[in-house]
């Protein structure tokens, strides 16, 4: 899930409140577009997955896995300060964490429905269904050695086979769960729609998925995702060299 054809850009703005790690084609691309839809400075750090894990970032998610967010001003939204590591205030990592934490601390920008909504817990739902069942099964074709005790190449395109049929399975549901609306919840873009763009992302990326057109509610959700200006900026900062 990365690409090695390109280099990372600079990335930021001259207002740095928040810091992301990130790496190509990676979860990190949801978390990146909320930040563009809710308008906070930020700055992206690159993580090259070829080359040693940086100290820095090994301190501040031991799982050495992106993306991770740090909020250098969490006084500025109410909350009682937490010093972290490396003397930054707070840290979340986990994607899914991380669109929540910014939802929640960027009411305005409506990347979630309303506390103790019906919506509300639909999103909690569907974001949840996502990372419980959709992102795991990538990760069992992308690291097929990490689900069988069986270290040859057939054991391997076994998990592979049995992934590829999971994922085809899952994106069914979820078209027939969504239905007819702009986005994932209905007419209101959320953090489900930006939990979903990097799984579909990936989904795209290999030949051996089906394709995301057969899939005819996401497909249209997906389209009106991709149009958004925040999702245009960055897939621009990541395509960038």
């Amino acid at each position: 899930m990365v690409d090695q054809q390109n280099s990372p850009p600079p990335i930021g703005r001259q207002e740095r409140r928040y810091e992301l790690s990130w790496t190509w084609l990676s979860a990190a691309m949801g978390c990146h577009t909320a930040l563009e839809e809710i308008g906070s400075g930020y700055v992206l750090r690159f993580i090259d997955f070829e080359k040693p894990w940086p100290v820095d970032d090994f301190a501040l998610n031991p799982n050495q896995k992106v993306p991770t967010l740090v909020d250098r001003s969490p006084q500025q939204t109410g909350m009682k300060p937490t010093h972290g590591p490396a003397g930054h205030t707070v840290v979340i990592y986990q994607s899914a964490a991380i669109l929540l934490y910014l939802a929640d601390n960027h009411p305005e920008s409506g990347l979630i429905p309303t506390l103790g909504s019906a919506a509300r817990g639909h999103c909690y739902q569907w974001l949840f269904f996502m990372a419980e069942m959709l992102q795991p099964s990538y990760h069992m074709f992308y690291y097929p050695e990490r689900h069988t005790t069986q270290d040859d190449a057939a054991s391997h395109q076994a998990v592979q086979s049995r992934a590829i049929a999971w994922i085809d399975d899952i994106w069914q549901r979820l078209d027939r769960a969504v239905g007819k609306g702009a986005y994932f919840l209905g007419d209101e873009f959320s953090v489900c729609d930006l939990y979903m763009l990097p799984m579909a992302s990936w989904n795209e990326s290999d030949r051996q998925f089906a394709s995301m057109d057969g899939y005819s509610n996401l497909s249209r959700i997906l389209s009106n995702i991709r149009s958004r200006p925040s999702v245009q900026r960055m897939i621009a900062a990541h395509t960038t060299g």
